[in-house]
Parts: C-alpha cells; structure tokens; sequence
C-alpha cells in the first residue's frame, strides 16, 4: 500500500476555452476535480492529507507549469510519491503533430504557444525524484456528434512511451475518442466515472486493497461490454502492482470463534451460548453471550410464570429480574391474583362465619381490605361463645369427664384468685389467649421446625405445647428419614412447592435460609379494646376450666386404659383357674397348645403393668392424704 502521507497530488483541469469559440467547453471537467478530490482525502478509501493536494481548474500554461515545478521540488525523495492527474482536451499541431494539453487561454491558431506541449509534461515529471510516479489524464479532442471529445485520433499513449519509471493511464487508446455525458454537466466523464466508483465502491477480489492493475482491467473489461472507448495503460517496473486504494469489497478471513458466534447467533438458544463460552471463554462475543444467555433465561422464566400463574412463581421472577422487562406485569398479576384470593377466602370466612376461617384470613392477609371486619367478627364469636358457656353449668356440660382431687383444688383456688382480678387483668389475659391462637394457627400452617420452636420458645407454657412439642418431634423424624435417603428437608403444608420425591411434602435446599414469614400476627390486635364488652370478663374462668378439663381428660383416659388391663389380667387368672386345673401345665409342665403358651405370655405382660398402676395409685393416695 504506498504511503499516501509522503503523498504530493495535482489535479489539472480546463473546462472553458474563452480564446477560442470553436474548441467546445467541457463542463464535466469541474465534477471531475472536485469528486476525485473528495475521494482522494477520504481515509476510508484512499487517505492523502488535504494539504498534500494541489488544483488546478481553468489556469495559464504559465500557472500550470509553475505548479508542476513545485511538484517536483516536493517530491526529491524514493519515499515519496507523485500523482498528477489531467482533465480536458488534447489536441495535435498540425504543425509539429505533437500533443497539446490545453489551458484557459488556449486558441487553435497559437496553440503550440498557448498550450503544453507533451514533451515539456514529461520533463516536468522525470525531474521528481520520487519512488512512485502516477499520471492518468483523460482527454481528447472534442467533435463528435453524440458528445465525443474529438474524432480525430488520438496520439496521447504514443507520446507517453518514454516516460521511465513511471505509470500512465489513459481513457482512450490512439485511434479512439472520449467520451462526456453532454447532456448532464454536473456528471463526470465516462472514464473519469468508472475510476471513481471503483475506487468508492471496491473490487471482488480477495485482497484489502486494491491494485493499479486491477482498477485498470476492471474499468477496461466494463467499456469493452458497454462498447465504449477502450482505457490504456503504460507499466513501467510493475508499477502497476502497486495498492492505491482500500477495496471496500474485501472480507477478510473471519477468525475461529467469529464463525462460531455467528453460528451460535443462527441457533440463537441458551445451549448454544454456553457451547460458545466454553469453547472460547476469552473471545470478545462472550459478554454479549452472556447478554443472550441472560435474556433467554429471563424469558423461559417468565413464560413458566405465566403458565403456573400463581404468586410464588411471579416472586420468583421479580427475584430474580428486580430490573427485568416483564416485571410491571409481574407485579400488577401479582395485585390481581391476591385479590382474587382474598375475595375468594374472604368468602368463605362470610359463609362459615367461623374463628377457625376468619383467624385464616388474618394470617394470609394480615394488612387485607377486610382485616377490620375479620378482628370485630372473631370478637363477636368469642363474645357469643362465652355468653354461651356461662348458661350451662360445668360439671352438667356435655362430655363432661370425672376429675381428681388435685384438680378440683386446683379449680377453687383459681376461683378465689380471680375474684380479686382487675378487669384490665382479665381483658389482657384474653387477647393474649387470642394472640397465641392465632400465631398457633400459624405455626400449624406452616408446620416446620422453625414454626414449632418459635412458637415453643413464645409460649413455652402455652395452651398448645405439648401439641407443639409432638409435631416437632414428628418433623424432625421425617427430616432424618429424609436426610438418610437423599439430604433434603421436607417440609409439609407447601402447595405450591410440589415435590416428586416427597408427594406432598416439598424439599428445600438445608441451605438456604428458613422462611420466618410464620409470624405475621397483627400488631394492631389491641385496637379491638373497645369493641370488647366489660362486664364480659369474669368469663375468663370458663377459659381456665377449659383448659384444666383437658389435663384432666389426658389423666383419666391413662386410667381407663390402666382398668381395661388390670380387666384382661384377672380376665385370664380366672380363665387359667377354671381351665388349668383339666391341663397338662400344671400337672406336667407342658404346654400342649399355642394357646397356653399366649396365656402365659399375656399373664406376665398384664401383671407387669397392673403393677405399676397399683404403686401408681398407692402414691398418689398417699399424697393426696
């Protein structure tokens, strides 16, 4: 590629011949200075420095030949490279038959005065000292009817033989006119033209720039198709080789991980970017791999979101994407299906009209359009409940159990205690016996190891503990179970984490941070004082009984289980007796069937335990006394 900053142009041009009428003027002339100026200065195409660029339109032999001299005083070294380009009419002497450039001021009649003289052209450029010379001159004579320059034959290529070192090209050969679009004088010359567009526009070759040579055969092949004049050129030390321009045309060969990418790109799937990633992790497409993997993920996430639509999967989205293209949406689906549901729940609550549904409804929708309603419709039960409680006396009420000594004490003092209590005291007592119902619900909603021991470690002497404490025993025993067969936690309860593995028990990653969201019980729960009635709360007994017929309960059900044994024991002494005496155990020692040898068996495990119960007994009469 020559060096264009070591560069030195002149561009020549005569479009107008004032002197002489008869020479036709050649307007075409200026759009070829002017456009092959521009392409010239163009880095993208050919890149010499506007300074290095001389024009020289319409001007004197004088002026014009001064300008040559300067060119050659500019380039007097082998770096440098020398382009001169002419424009106009070239015109022979009838006297001499030599050729004439002309200029502004020349006139047929004086014209080897007036005109340069081939001759005087070549000596200008052979005194350059510079290591690349490049002439190209378009003209001829002007004549012809349908625009040619002149239809005389030209001798420019004749004149041009000797010039050494040096490379000539020329629109027409000796025996052919040039042609102008004369009816569009804004356009270039044909040839002037062509040499242009290729130099803008590039070859189909398989090089980054492009050659004298093959500008030249490319503008030569073209002509001789469209019938047009045929170019020449003059090659002096293979000058023609020498790259002029950057061919626009060229794709140079594309590297290993560009045609992957673009392969990848074809594919355009997320498989298909990690393949690319992994096979060139240092490429300069792997950001924008990681751009495409991003958005498609995004997008099957989102797609899965819609399909499912259910909040947890929306959160999930948002989660992920808090930045993301669809979330908006997400939120606003996330709005409408909790709406739904809590119409939905809210509903239901109304129908059943029920602690158990509105306590529900408080724990999904804590901060609900119908929380008000929800809190003043559980009061009113409660209220109604007690109302209730207080017409039936409480050794009459229905399944009634018989209690011991202990805790009918235990009931009279609480009496006399609570005649004492302030009715603050008794209002505190039930919201708190509220409060701890509600966060039980919770806990049971949830039912994980974390609910249980939060709840375990809020009332560790609360009316669910011993609840409590059974289900997280529960829990943990299918956790290890779990564990021992594949390293999950199952957690019950969990609809929208389905699991395979666990039927319906989802599996969580041990991980991962447990959910604390289980306490969500309202922190406005005693805005209701007001709404709860005064001269309601000695009512707080029934609650206490309630609670104490339970224990009761639990201790009697041990004792009727302890009566039906001792039954079975005497049962089969009795048996053993009216039976034993006809056997063969206790004349011989034998046992003749399985039968006797289950009585035995049942005898000693019977007596075993009956005789627990009876010290059991006995301790309690003692301490009873």
């Amino acid at each position: 590629m020559i060096d264009h900053s070591r560069t030195k142009v002149l561009l020549i041009g005569t479009s107008e011949f004032p002197e002489d009428p008869s020479i036709m003027s050649i307007p075409n002339v200026v759009a070829n200075i002017n456009l092959f100026k521009n392409i010239l200065i163009d880095k993208n195409l050919v890149g010499i420095p506007e300074s290095n660029i001389s024009v020289s339109l319409n001007e004197t032999k004088l002026q014009i030949e001064r300008r040559l001299k300067d060119l050659t005083e500019q380039t007097r070294d082998k770096k440098d490279t020398l382009f001169v380009y002419y424009t106009g009419h070239g015109i022979l002497s009838s006297e001499d038959f030599t050729l004439y450039f002309t200029t502004f001021h020349t006139c047929k009649k004086y014209l080897e005065s007036d005109s340069i003289n081939i001759n005087d052209f070549k000596k200008h450029i052979k005194r350059s000292f510079a290591g690349r010379k490049i002439v190209i001159i378009d003209s001829c004579h002007s004549g012809a009817i349908i625009g040619a320059m002149n239809n005389i034959p030209s001798s420019i290529q004749a004149g041009l033989k000797d010039f050494e070192g040096t490379y000539v090209m020329t629109s027409a050969a000796e025996d052919e006119p040039s042609l102008f679009p004369h009816e569009d004088p804004k356009a270039p010359t044909y040839f002037t033209g062509r040499l242009l567009e290729i130099l803008g526009t590039g070859l189909e070759t398989d090089t980054e720039y492009c050659s004298l040579r093959d500008i030249f055969n490319k503008i030569k092949t073209d002509f001789i198709k469209e019938n047009k004049p045929s170019p020449q050129q003059s090659n002096f030390n293979n000058a023609d080789q020498l790259y002029f321009s950057i061919n626009k045309k060229f794709l140079p060969r594309k590297s290993d991980d560009e045609i992957e990418w673009e392969k990848a790109c074809f594919k355009n799937t997320k498989w298909g970017y990690l393949d690319f990633k992994n096979q060139f992790p240092k490429s300069k497409y792997c950001q924008a791999a990681k751009g495409r993997i991003y958005t498609i993920e995004e997008d099957e996430i989102w797609n899965i979101a819609l399909e499912m639509n259910k909040v947890f999967y929306y959160d999930d989205y948002v989660d992920r994407y808090p930045k993301g293209k669809f979330v908006i949406q997400a939120r606003e689906n996330i709005s409408a299906i909790n709406k739904r549901e809590e119409e939905l729940l809210w509903s239901e609550a109304m129908k059943e009209n029920s602690e158990e549904k509105y306590s529900k409804y408080l724990l999904f929708f804590p901060a609900g359009q119908f929380v008000g309603e929800a809190r003043n419709s559980i009061l009113k039960l409660s209220e109604k409940k007690i109302e209730q409680s207080n017409l039936i006396p409480h050794y009459g009420r229905k399944n009634d159990v018989s209690v011991s000594p202990q805790y009918v004490n235990r009931i009279q003092n609480d009496n006399r205690s609570k005649q004492n209590r302030p009715k603050s005291e008794v209002l505190d007592k039930l919201k708190a016996k509220k409060e701890e119902e509600i966060f039980w619900n919770n806990a049971m909603e949830l039912a994980t190891i974390e609910s249980m021991t939060e709840y375990l470690e809020r009332y560790p002497t609360g009316n669910f503990m011993i609840a409590a404490k059974r289900k997280l025993y529960n829990i943990k025993r299918k956790n290890e179970r779990t564990q021992r067969l594949g390293g999950a936690q199952c957690v019950e309860n969990e609809p929208d984490n389905f699991s395979p593995e666990c039927g319906n028990i989802s599996i969580e990653d041990n991980s991962e941070e447990p959910r604390t969201n289980y306490n969500i019980l309202p922190d406005n729960l005693s805005d209701a004082n007001e709404e709860i009635p005064i001269d309601q709360y000695t009512t707080i007994e029934q609650e206490d009984e309630g609670e104490n017929s339970q224990l009761a309960m639990e201790s009697d059900t041990w004792e009727f289980k302890d009566y039906i044994l001792s039954i079975a024991f005497w049962s089969s002494i009795i048996s053993y007796g009216i039976y034993g005496g006809y056997s063969d155990i206790w004349n011989k020692g034998d046992f003749n069937s399985v039968w006797e040898l289950f009585e035995i068996v049942f005898i000693i495990i019977t007596g075993f335990h009956l005789g627990l119960f009876v010290v059991a007994k006995i301790g309690n009469w003692i301490l009873s006394e």
